[in-house]
């Protein structure tokens, strides 16, 4: 086992556990030095090792599906962080060969939530509610203005490339069900997204169809790296860097050349540090968080711009 840890303030933040696959030995400058490159995975290595043989799965829900199969891997006593989810996964028949990874990734996308390991090992669910509730704010802000998070480098996207404006998910046993986003498909052609979900609802398979199409029948402003630094202001700074996991809501603004302001909050979906001696950088990758916001009861109004989920 293997895992990484930062301080600052007296305060510990894990930024990776996980497991040595290799020490990979060199002998540089003609054999007078001696370097290890340590090589590692976290637990979807482990997890993608697992054969689920004879098991066999009741109609539960995706959380509680979740924590049946890691029961049955070799992560069973390992903690983990798990939530309840939404969507009832179909009873599953006697399963032959079928890699726990696979299955696990499986029910995440059936929920239309997360299947992730944090940055302290623990096998992490999140429903696809999670980030509804507990992330509908920016918990800080990315840019070059004075008071934030500054970053050192920025790339964006906007493109086609998670475009989709016809969305058909097949629930299990069952036939397809289609979302069509009409003028999306006028102005970039059809874009098929088609998947096979492990709900047996129709119902709730056409909900998810109409959900997804929601999401990405319209292109969308994507953070695939932003490299950011906590020397500025760093007692604000380097906490909420290293406090950010998966699904932490952020905002980023970036000034263009022409003096234009580009702005959007943004759902964290990986973390990736660089450390050596004297530097410690670290990149974080967005996903949009307009394309999720949707309605909560009691709080949201019909008129606030936000979408209802399922």
């Amino acid at each position: 086992r293997i895992r990484v840890r930062a301080a600052w303030e007296n305060v510990i933040y894990d930024l990776f556990s996980g497991y040595v696959g290799s020490w990979d030995q060199e002998y540089p400058d003609v054999g007078r030095d001696a370097t290890a490159v340590v090589r590692v995975t976290d637990g979807f290595a482990v997890l993608n090792l697992q054969k689920l043989t004879d098991k066999q799965y009741d109609a539960v829900l995706s959380g509680f599906r979740v924590a049946a199969v890691l029961g049955d891997t070799s992560l069973a006593t390992t903690p983990t962080i798990i939530e309840f989810g939404r969507s009832v996964m179909a009873e599953t028949g006697l399963l032959t060969d079928v890699s726990a990874l696979s299955h696990l990734q499986s029910v995440a996308e059936s929920e239309n939530g997360s299947f992730f390991f944090s940055a302290a090992g623990e096998p992490t669910f999140q429903g696809r509610d999670h980030r509804i509730l507990e992330e509908r704010t920016a918990a800080g802000t990315i840019a070059t203005t004075g008071g934030n998070v500054r970053y050192s480098g920025l790339t964006g996207r906007y493109d086609d490339s998670e475009l989709w404006n016809e969305v058909r998910i097949t629930p299990f046993g069952g036939t397809a069900e289609s979302a069509l986003g009409t003028a999306s498909g006028t102005s970039y052609y059809t874009r098929t997204y088609a998947r096979d979900f492990l709900i047996s609802s129709q119902n709730e398979a056409a909900d998810a169809a109409f959900y997804l199409l929601g999401q990405f029948e319209e292109p969308a402003i994507r953070f695939d790296e932003v490299a950011v630094e906590g020397a500025v202001d760093p007692g604000n700074s380097w906490p909420l860097i290293l406090g950010s996991g998966i699904s932490r809501r952020l905002a980023v603004t970036h000034i263009t050349p022409n003096g234009g302001t580009v702005s959007s909050d943004q759902h964290v979906e990986g973390v990736s540090f660089s450390i050596a001696p004297r530097i410690f950088e670290a990149s974080f990758r967005f996903s949009p968080a307009s394309v999720q916001n949707y309605g909560v009861w009691d709080v949201s109004k019909w008129d606030d711009g936000a979408k209802w989920g399922y």
